[in-house]
């Protein structure tokens, strides 16, 4: 019988460093918080954890510049992932130093407050450097579970105990639902990684009609679940008063997501509408403007709408709104060829696009630059 060796995978311990910082630190705090003078568990233990975050900005500062792939391509560090590190450690540092004198860490224990809470940190940063869907599952998992404890960590106060029930239902059944479809994406694509799931996507957007099953599919499969979703969210009777916390966050948590299932059937219903009758996309073209403004044109809008028409009091019938619906979207498709005849991208996508490269983009469109140039640039 021929036993095939096993090949470990190749590991960047250098680029790992930032989250065996996080992961030692935790450790380290837990340990410490087991000594019984007063002084260490409520002095040394928060300083420890800062030193810890500190460490992990230091040692992201080391590696600026040298993106890599680690674990075997599970994972890579690069700027962006170190930018992102910087915010959650900075902010991890600022929870320390809040929570110095709160009643939290003294309920808790200390060293396993501040554990908790460097793990989470390195949940974050698992989350932001993976490259398949395992790790993104698990940097969710090893940033959520923690911070379910810490809901709960003033266990004299009413309010700290239902929260960390709340987030614990409404996480579980988050976690639930996207692990059920990071199956269906690998089941479709045949692919953990991004870069695979990337390609089959490209190939089902470029030739629709090839994937047409696929795409009707998953039209069916958004309309289930919405079904699904709505059925549980009217038809479900109400528990016990004792529950009605738990009930309320779950009708909450259901409430955000229900139609968002129904993406699957307009993206999928859309993709072979565009593909079956080619006439339409040049009969749309009139609006790619406002496509690739989306982002500011979303914020437009819920700007308009909440902050304009309802503290002035503006209430519109539904005829009356749709009829102000269809003005409101004609101005904004005025307002984006308006905009991108003179700039490359909308304000927010400029801006979001300077904060992921983290480098200056030009925005200002260049005087003999074509329109469809600079859209496409």
């Amino acid at each position: 019988m021929i036993v095939a060796a096993a090949k470990a995978p190749s590991i960047d311990w250098a680029g790992l460093s930032p989250l065996v910082a996080l992961l030692g630190g935790a450790t380290l705090v837990l340990l410490l918080g087991l000594l019984r003078p007063r002084w260490v568990r409520e002095g040394l233990v928060p300083l420890l954890a800062l030193g810890t975050f500190g460490a992990a900005i230091g040692l992201g500062i080391w590696q600026l510049g040298e993106p890599t792939d680690l674990i075997s391509g599970a994972l890579r560090i690069d700027d962006l992932t170190i930018l992102a590190s910087f915010v959650f450690c900075v902010g991890g540092a600022a929870t320390v130093l809040l929570s110095w004198r709160a009643a939290a860490p003294r309920e808790a224990a200390h060293g396993e407050f501040y554990a908790l809470l460097l793990t989470s940190a390195a949940g974050m940063w698992v989350l932001v450097a993976a490259q398949n869907l395992v790790s993104l599952f698990l940097g969710i998992e090893l940033l959520s579970i923690p911070l379910y404890v810490l809901c709960a960590t003033e266990m004299r106060r009413e309010q700290s105990l239902e929260s960390g029930l709340k987030y614990l239902i409404i996480g579980s059944v988050g976690s639930a639902t996207l692990l059920y479809g990071l199956a269906l994406l690998y089941g479709a694509t045949g692919s953990t990684d991004y870069a695979g799931i990337a390609r089959a996507a490209h190939g089902v957007v470029d030739d629709p009609l090839r994937h047409e099953r696929l795409i009707r599919r998953w039209m069916l499969f958004g309309l289930a679940a919405w079904a699904v979703w709505w059925l549980v969210l009217y038809h479900v009777p109400r528990p016990p008063q004792y529950l009605m916390g738990a009930y309320w966050a779950e009708r909450t948590l259901i409430g955000l997501v229900k139609d968002q299932w129904l993406c699957f059937t307009y993206a999928g219903g859309a993709l072979l509408l565009l593909a079956k009758r080619p006439a339409l996309i040049e009969r749309m073209r009139p609006i790619g403007a406002a496509g690739r403004m989306a982002f500011t044109n979303y914020v437009l809008q819920a700007v308009t709408i909440w902050y304009l028409a309802k503290p002035l009091g503006i209430k519109l019938h539904e005829a009356t709104y749709v009829a102000a619906w269809i003005v409101f979207a004609t101005v904004i498709v005025l307002l984006s060829h308006f905009w991108l005849a003179r700039f490359r991208y909308g304000p927010l996508e400029w801006l979001w696009r300077m904060a992921t490269y983290a480098k200056r983009e030009p925005l200002r469109r260049d005087a003999d630059e074509p329109l469809a140039l600079a859209m496409v640039s």
